[in-house]
């Protein structure tokens, strides 16, 4: 039996909650081992940082647990590989949340329900929820598509569609 490809009915934000639950869970271990140097404390907080590069962080996982903050405070860890990869997971979370806000702030230009619109097209685009090789391109390939349809107006147009509700933005 082999696991459903992931698509437009299965995608990362399906499983926002557990992700909130799994970062909670990091969060709780980062703290637990701040301030201390032993040689279990570093393991520890590389597995955590190696646990967290597992889930897609994303803006609502971002703003609901300020994990950029706590990974944020081991870029200044005496230890260079934990330093080094906390700031990996920073550029990777920040490279990833700049992009997702400059697709809703093009879409804002076009309509409103833009961050609707913008989790969609990530949903479907990018359903591992990374925005990386050919999803990423498929992404960006969608938006410019969508950014087309945008400026038509007129009845039948997709500004009209979604207005009258009869598309689903994130679908």
């Amino acid at each position: 039996m082999s696991l459903p490809l992931p698509g437009p009915e299965l995608h990362a934000g399906m499983f926002r909650q557990r992700t909130l639950k799994e970062v909670g869970f990091a969060l709780d271990m980062l703290r637990s081992q701040a301030g201390k140097a032993t040689e279990a404390s570093q393991t520890i907080l590389i597995e955590v940082l190696e646990r967290l590069s597992d889930v897609v962080v994303d803006r609502v996982v971002l703003e609901r647990t300020a994990v950029g903050k706590e990974v944020a405070k081991l870029q200044r860890n005496e230890d260079r590989s934990i330093a080094r990869r906390a700031e990996g997971l920073q550029a990777e979370w920040r490279r990833d949340f700049g992009l997702r806000k400059q697709v809703v702030e093009g879409f804002i230009e076009k309509g409103k329900d833009a961050r609707d619109i913008e989790e969609g097209l990530f949903n479907v685009f990018c359903p591992l929820g990374l925005l990386e090789g050919q999803a990423y391109k498929n992404y960006q390939r969608h938006y410019k598509r969508i950014c087309t349809h945008l400026r038509t107006r007129g009845a039948g147009s997709l500004v009209d569609r979604l207005a009258e509700g009869d598309l689903n933005c994130l679908k």
